[in-house]
């Protein structure tokens, strides 16, 4: 069985003083890319590094979703991430971007998804022509993507998962709703959250690790830790690694 599970323990308990992973494993969480392809070949330049400098027997890389959108080569991150080209082995969750972008797709979404999350650098990377968003039919736009995008990548973006933990810690795109158990929480709430998390003090029974809110440097709670340094704007990626109680903070710059 692996150390890793992509659904919470039912039994989890409340957190120890010094929240830990599984003994000889290290895990890096990486908050939000946003179409970064260059900060992600950093970031895999910066683990390797990481892993030669100082060893673990079962290293793994938790991406907390949102690939796509905003930056300049969605494309690009999602192709390196659907071949495991990294120095660890990988789990990918979803975030919001990849939930909308998936609606899109199946015929579910709504053009409003290019116009607010910054789809259309998205649809560029896979070689649009755009034009005026605002004049775009999305019947038509929706036949495009299709036809642009590689069966493979779509692939990719269905079997991302909603979640994953690791020891005492929980692992999501957005957060969690105060109140409900982790194996309960709706898959909205874990991909959209926001005030109703970030203003809570509720103890999950586990340190919910998630990226969706950006922050200008890591913001570290009782009950959580947010890694999104909004990569496509600020320039940096952040990564979180845990091993034991051990907790360190990677910033990723070009």
């Amino acid at each position: 069985m692996p150390w890793f599970d992509t659904k919470p323990n039912k039994t989890a308990t409340s957190p120890r003083w010094a929240p830990s992973v599984p003994a000889g494993m290290r895990v890096y969480a990486v908050g939000d890319i946003h179409g970064r392809a260059d900060l992600l070949g950093k970031l895999a330049e910066t683990i390797g590094n990481d892993l030669r400098a100082s060893p673990s027997p079962e290293p793994v890389t938790i991406f907390l979703g949102d690939y796509i959108d905003r930056g300049p080569a969605s494309r690009a991150v999602i192709e390196r991430l659907r071949r495991n080209d990294f120095p660890t082995p990988i789990v990918t969750l979803r975030g919001n971007h990849e939930d909308v972008f998936g609606q899109f797709l199946r015929g579910t979404g709504e053009l409003a998804y290019i116009q607010k999350l910054g789809g259309d650098a998205t649809l560029q990377s896979y070689g649009l022509d755009l034009g005026d968003l605002s004049r775009l039919d999305p019947e038509p736009l929706r036949d495009a993507l299709r036809a642009a995008i590689p069966p493979e990548h779509r692939a990719f973006l269905e079997r991302t998962a909603i979640s994953c933990t690791a020891g005492d810690y929980f692992f999501c795109h957005a957060g969690a709703r105060p109140g409900v158990p982790l194996d309960e929480q709706s898959e909205e709430d874990l991909m959209w959250i926001r005030d109703g998390f970030l203003k809570s003090d509720h103890d999950f029974g586990k340190v919910v690790v998630h990226g969706h809110t950006p922050v200008r440097s890591p913001e570290v709670r009782p009950n959580g830790i947010n890694i999104d340094t909004k990569a496509f704007a600020s320039g940096v990626l952040t990564a979180l690694s845990l091993e034991g109680t051990e907790r360190r903070f990677l910033a990723i710059r070009l």
